[in-house]
């Protein structure tokens, strides 16, 4: 008797290590599938025009896969929010048209944009140093 319930003692401790380390497993699978797919490039921050967007900023917080901020050309402020595909930033369409940009090196090129900045595809944003763009 003695035999069969060390056994089942074993067992059942067994069983209980293999259960408490399902959420330790999960967690680290979590962290894991995030470190490899739904982490981003890193946009945070100011962003200064290059070229035609000479003295212009784009300024971007992100979250995880989102992001949103301030687009700034010429007097005028244009919010911006939306979706980080990878390298890439997408803006929910609005009356303005849809802003996209990708991550090329050092360089946060416009691949596609409407409204008033359709003229500024192929353009870039280089990030600030020193905290502003001068």
């Amino acid at each position: 008797m003695n035999a069969l319930k060390s056994k089942l003692l074993n067992a059942a401790l067994a069983a209980a290590v293999a259960f408490s380390a399902i959420p330790a497993q999960a967690q680290i699978e979590t962290a894991l599938h995030e470190a490899t797919h739904e982490s981003p490039a890193l946009f945070e921050g100011l962003w200064c025009g290059t070229g035609l967007l000479r003295g212009g900023s784009l300024e971007l917080s992100q979250h995880r896969a989102k992001f949103e901020g301030m687009l700034r050309y010429r007097n005028r402020e244009r919010p911006v929010k939306g979706d980080i595909e990878g390298r890439i930033l997408r803006t929910f369409t609005e009356k303005a048209g849809e802003l996209v940009l990708e991550l090329q090196g050092a360089q946060l090129r416009i691949q596609q944009a409407g409204g008033n900045l359709v003229l500024a595809r192929g353009q870039s944003f280089v990030r600030a140093s020193a905290g502003s763009c001068v």
